[in-house]
């Protein structure tokens, strides 16, 4: 089961920007920062550290404890490997931004689980750029079947679904997995706004919550600049 669910936790990666992922360095708290100057910071504790050069503190801009459901904790089991993606989510580099941070959490079950990841593209061109790049690879996966690592044939499709639009352009996806008698639903929204782009990922049993994911994606579309 776990098997399962990791393979999948490679799909928000591809607009979040797979190779900062990569060079960036999981820490305490569920955060994954990167920067082009080579510092980290956690967002863990009350004061965030600076990355570079004028950007945001993306870390400030993550979701928190505070707003999640009763039970649900931090996920620090963070994996930045693809090789078990869906193969049209693979070889997405190109994508990638110098500035990165994303936060996962999950239920007392480790399911249903959110995740978060915010990039930062230093101008909103290359933000809208970035965006609708990351939107082509994912309108053109449909069959998203694939075999993770441990050899599970998982079964999946994709699709656009109806959300109401965020930032300066966004657009929501559904995508639903099968494998070993389990289904798996998720549901994906992407946000660009400014020089940043946001995804927003629940994933539960069978039909995940539209309205808890709407409720988690709201909070966190909140927190990005104005």
């Amino acid at each position: 089961m776990r098997a399962f669910v990791a393979g999948l936790a490679v799909v928000p990666l591809v607009l979040a920007g797979c190779a900062s992922v990569s060079s960036g360095t999981p820490v305490a708290g569920g955060v994954v920062s990167s920067t082009g100057g080579g510092g980290t910071s956690t967002g863990a504790g009350p004061t965030a550290v600076p990355t570079h050069g004028g950007a945001p503190e993306l870390t400030t801009q993550l979701l928190t404890l505070a707003d999640m459901p009763t039970g649900w904790t931090v996920d620090n089991s963070n994996s930045d490997d693809n090789s078990s993606a869906p193969s049209c989510f693979q070889h997405s580099d190109g994508l990638a931004a110098s500035i990165h941070a994303e936060r996962s959490f999950v239920a007392p079950d480790s399911i249903p689980a959110v995740d978060q990841s915010i990039s930062y593209y230093e101008t909103s061109g290359r933000a809208e750029s970035t965006y609708a790049d990351g939107v082509a690879i994912f309108d053109k996966c449909k069959d998203v079947s694939f075999t993770s690592d441990d050899g599970t044939k998982i079964t999946g499709r994709m699709g656009r679904t109806s959300f109401p639009k965020k930032g300066n352009r966004s657009v929501a996806y559904r995508l639903d997995f099968a494998a070993q008698g389990i289904t798996l639903g998720m549901y994906i929204l992407v946000v660009q706004k400014g020089a940043e782009v946001e995804t927003v990922l629940y994933i539960d049993f069978g039909v995940p919550s539209l309205d808890q994911f709407t409720t988690l994606a709201n909070k966190a579309v909140a927190k990005m600049p104005a």
